[in-house]
């Protein structure tokens, strides 16, 4: 394996643009990790994410949301970087910039989606994620050419409208809340799209992504955090074990998730993750009704039935060989 330098971070207007264009389609290297496991993977390390989180909310009293994410981050950025000391996956050679545009996508869907969940209420902040499913099929519609069929539109609905009966309650929302919650449901949905354009153009691999946005996106967070959270999460950070325990828990879990998110969007598209994540969001309610007590109504039971109905319906009729088919037809 060769040596690879990594040229400093040079974020420019025209990296931004060249970071969200459409690319050409190379060939890409199998990995020997085939996506079933990723997804599996994904999922346990998603709730274990949710979980350990709702510990630190609850148990540690440790409501500092961003704080906790910049934590993640920087654990992250630390063993992406002994993984590459120790030779764990081979790094391409890739300038950074090259990344830019997504290490701030990712930064400010954080930050975003953080802030709508602060300003509007839980039932709000749920139907937003909702919609994400909807924007990010229209992306790849609009950009990339993908076809859907009638089918699967219709399974997609399904699995919708059985997350929402299921997570959609209270739905208020200041103007305020509702502009950053729609601004945040936007840049989420841009920069998922993009992590699977920018794999495939540049040949990555979802380690090799993460090492490459991880860094800037934990500097971006540094000035945000206290003029939103303040600095009550690094003061509030006690040596207690149990809270450092579970911190630790959630950065573990959080690096299994981002890495197997970038490595299963990559592979697939920015909208199978989608649907995976609300096969996730299934089993949450499920296991946090069954295990921690939290009430679920009959409603609720009803739209987990309809979800897991419309997942099973689009595993059907979802074509097994699809790609996302990257860039635009040329036009005479």
């Amino acid at each position: 394996m060769q040596n690879s330098q990594v040229d400093p971070i040079n974020f420019r207007a025209q990296d931004w643009i060249d970071g969200c264009r459409a690319p050409v389609i190379s060939k890409k290297k199998k990995s020997s990790v085939g996506t079933p496991f990723l997804v599996l993977a994904n999922v346990v390390c998603s709730l274990g994410t949710v979980f350990s989180n709702k510990l630190l909310f609850t148990e540690q009293s440790y409501s500092f949301p961003l704080t906790i994410t910049f934590f993640n981050f920087a654990f992250n950025t630390l063993l992406l970087y002994v993984s590459v000391s120790c030779k764990a996956f081979e790094l391409k050679s890739v300038p950074r910039r090259q990344f830019a545009g997504l290490a701030v996508l990712f930064a400010l869907s954080v930050v975003l989606m953080n802030m709508s969940a602060a300003e509007n209420s839980v039932g709000f902040y749920q139907l937003m994620k909702i919609i994400h499913t909807p924007m990010i099929a229209f992306i790849e519609t609009i950009l990339h050419g993908y076809r859907r069929t009638i089918p699967e539109v219709a399974a997609l609905s399904l699995i919708c409208f059985g997350i929402g009966q299921a997570t959609v309650h209270d739905v208020t929302a200041t103007f305020r809340g509702a502009t950053i919650a729609l601004i945040g449901a936007l840049v989420t949905s841009w920069y998922q799209t993009q992590v699977g354009v920018r794999s495939k153009e540049l040949n990555v691999s979802g380690p090799e992504l993460s090492y490459y946005t991880y860094p800037l996106s934990t500097i971006i967070l540094i000035p945000v955090i206290p003029m939103i959270e303040g600095v009550g999460g690094f003061l509030q950070l006690s040596m207690k074990r149990s809270l450092l325990g579970m911190l630790g828990v959630s950065c573990v879990a959080s690096f299994g998730l981002n890495v197997t998110f970038a490595s299963i969007t990559g592979r697939t598209s920015a909208l199978l993750f989608q649907v995976i994540g609300h096969f996730k969001t299934c089993l949450v309610l499920l296991i946090g009704w069954r295990y921690f007590d939290s009430p679920m109504s009959a409603r609720q039971l009803v739209g987990v039935g309809i979800g897991f109905t419309g997942l099973i319906f689009y595993s059907l009729v979802k074509p097994a060989s699809t790609p996302l088919k990257l860039g635009r037809k040329k036009t005479s």
